[in-house]
């Protein structure tokens, strides 16, 4: 009976060197490989975080680099230069002395806007596109500036008509060479594309002209000149509002004629022009008329019109 006993105990000291021979050879082969002793590490740091932790109160997620466009811009006057071949260039304050700007040969100053470097500024594309860029982005120093086209998606041919900034909620008459237009506000011309925004739709041959900046309370009506110098003036509350679109008749045209000019103005309107070679401003006699007519024949070649406000400016 002893010597079965020593037998069993014999057969189960035998069973336990097996195993741990076993788990030896594991071992030894664990250790030889990096890419196994990696793999149990992370699996008996997952086993140990089920079993014995709670939910992460805090999040782990990657930095976010900030941008120069969200970097701090200091508050400050400055006015932004616009020349006819579209180059763009910043100053620093406001009261520019513009006439002692110089220019690339065969260049001139096209627009000065005077605004705050935080500003956002809108450019005005002749194919109806509407651009916006920080007025920080523009360079500054003496030189001459960079190309418009080099800041946003500026199509091959297309001029800058306008430049202008103003709170979200004002509201400007856009109209196009056509003689439609509508209604529309500074937000909704806004875009974060570089490519811009299609605010305007155009049929060929036609060209968005400057916007008419609607001042908000007493300005009721709208003027039109054609560039046959016909005069139409109407209600401005004929004229649809909408984000974008072609908009609706604003003056009849005949069929070579084209609209040049429009203005958005209170009771007093200015023309200004040339007669007979003469440099003239004067406050043309008007009837109000309904949209859509083709007004009638000024004898004045109208340059500029000008609301009582812009005026007194």
């Amino acid at each position: 009976r002893l010597r079965q006993l020593s037998r069993l105990e014999g057969i189960k000291i035998e069973q336990e060197i097996a195993e741990l021979q076993k788990e030896q050879a594991k071992l030894e082969s664990l250790l030889a490989s990096p890419a196994r002793m990696k793999s149990l590490v992370a699996r008996e740091i997952r086993e140990d975080a089920k079993k014995f932790g709670d939910e992460r109160r805090t999040l782990i997620e990657p930095s976010r680099r900030a941008s120069l466009s969200e970097a701090a811009v200091l508050d400050e006057p400055v006015t932004i230069i616009l020349s006819d071949k579209g180059w763009l260039r910043q100053r620093q304050g406001h009261g520019v002395d513009v006439a002692a700007l110089s220019f690339k040969e065969g260049d001139k100053l096209f627009a000065a806007l005077e605004c705050r470097s935080p500003d956002a500024l809108l450019l005005l594309g002749s194919d109806g596109r509407a651009y916006t860029l920080n007025a920080a982005q523009i360079p500054g120093g003496k030189g001459d500036g960079v190309p418009a086209a080099s800041l946003m998606g500026l199509q091959t041919g297309t001029r800058i008509v306008a430049m202008l900034t103003g709170k979200p909620e004002e509201q400007v008459l856009l109209a196009n060479s056509g003689g439609y237009g509508f209604v529309t506000t500074i937000a909704d011309m806004l875009s974060r594309q570089k490519g811009g925004k299609l605010i305007m739709t155009l049929e060929p041959g036609e060209q968005v002209l400057p916007p008419a900046r609607i001042a908000p309370g007493g300005q009721r009506y709208v003027a039109c000149v054609s560039g046959s110098d016909r005069l139409l003036v109407f209600a401005l509350d004929e004229v649809r509002a909408m984000p974008k679109g072609r908009g609706v008749i604003l003056m009849g045209l005949e069929e070579k004629d084209s609209l040049k000019l429009t203005c958005v103005f209170a009771d007093t309107l200015t023309t200004r022009g040339a007669r007979r070679g003469k440099a003239i401003e004067e406050m043309p006699r008007f009837e109000v008329g309904r949209r859509a007519r083709k007004g009638t024949q000024l004898n004045l070649k109208v340059e500029a019109l000008l609301a009582a406000a812009e005026k007194a400016d």
